[in-house]
């Protein structure tokens, strides 16, 4: 297998927010001052990869009338299939990128493309890249070739060496409101209700929404996690911290996934104790609003808990201690309805 192995078979969906970085972008490609060179930073999911593949088809759509990039043409079409040969979005090599992976990108650079103007090369997660392959890369990014637009994808700013950050044009991407995400989600043909349920546990990433439009398993997950969540609030400590345990084995994301989706079902519960008639997040059938809540002064404590347990773990912390202590602070609510 080449070192320089491009991601195939990937679907470049119509961007969902970020549309201020297009239309940046755009300005750009309209003035004549389009960069070599691009970092796209935000967190995972949450979009960069796709607006990287959308600035691709910018620059290649055969468009003649209406808005552009048209997503429908035969340049747009090919990108969207990762078929392209001038617009490739490349993956680490293993789990991070080497040095004789970002060499081959050098040399295959330098060519010259073969379908369009332009060639665009995509690093995605770039911030995974050894120092060497991050040092190797300088070269081709003080002295690119004229027909070469690079662009890296990062989650890590401070995983980047100085200088890589500083031959390039940053593009923060920010957090995309729920809003936002369940519109996009709606636009795909989710009905409205589940499309604001997803897009609530998305966490403002549209890349964990649309996967989740197409993962039948984690869609199965999300119930459970849901079922789990009604459970817990009415068993006692031994019962939770087993539950932590079995939590804490899974994937440092899955446990963000289920403490976004906790901090829905929370805001419900307290909104139903409220008497509330809008305003909800999770559709009727998941919100499990039937238990009686502590005071709301534990309520919100608890909340403000979720949201401290999730920023720690996004850190780092050891995700089996932190889930310990939100257990330990956790209300336990009586099974008795709500009258």
């Amino acid at each position: 297998m080449p070192l320089f192995e491009p991601l195939t078979g990937y679907v470049c969906m119509k961007l969902i927010g970020h549309q201020w970085a297009l239309d940046y972008l755009k300005k750009q490609l309209d003035s004549g001052s389009l960069r070599s060179s691009y970092l796209f930073l935000g967190p995972r999911q949450v979009g960069k990869a796709t607006l990287a593949l959308t600035l691709g088809m910018l620059l290649n759509c055969e468009a003649t009338e209406g808005a552009r990039p048209c997503g429908q043409c035969r340049s747009c079409s090919r990108i969207a299939r990762g078929t392209h040969q001038d617009v490739v979005l490349v993956a680490p090599a293993a789990t991070n990128f080497v040095i004789d992976q970002v060499r081959e990108l050098g040399e295959e650079l330098s060519l010259s493309p073969r379908e369009s103007c332009f060639k665009v090369r995509i690093l995605s997660e770039f911030d995974s890249a050894t120092r060497e392959a991050q040092n190797a890369l300088l070269k081709t990014l003080e002295e690119p070739p004229a027909h070469a637009i690079l662009i890296l994808t990062a989650s890590d700013r401070q995983a980047l060496a100085p200088t890589i950050v500083s031959r390039c044009q940053v593009l923060n991407l920010k957090l995309v409101p729920p809003a936002e995400i369940r519109d996009g989600l709606v636009e795909r043909g989710m009905p409205p209700g589940e499309a604001a349920s997803l897009a609530v546990q998305a966490g403002g990433r549209p890349g964990w929404a649309l996967r989740a439009l197409e993962d039948a398993e984690l869609q199965s997950r999300r119930s459970q996690d849901l079922a789990d969540t009604a459970l817990l609030v009415t068993q006692g400590r031994a019962q939770r911290l087993r539950y932590s345990e079995d939590l804490g084995k899974r994937d440092r994301a899955e446990v963000l996934d289920t403490l976004r989706l906790w901090k829905a079902w929370w805001h419900d519960q307290l909104l139903a104790s409220a008497g509330a008639e809008a305003g909800y997040l999770l559709p009727p059938e998941e919100r499990a609003v039937s238990l009686p809540l502590p005071s709301t002064e534990k309520t919100a404590a608890f909340m403000r808990s979720l949201n401290e347990i999730e920023d720690l773990i996004e850190r780092n912390v050891n995700v089996r201690l932190a889930l310990n202590v939100l257990m330990l602070r956790m209300p336990h609510l009586s099974n008795q309805p709500r009258r």
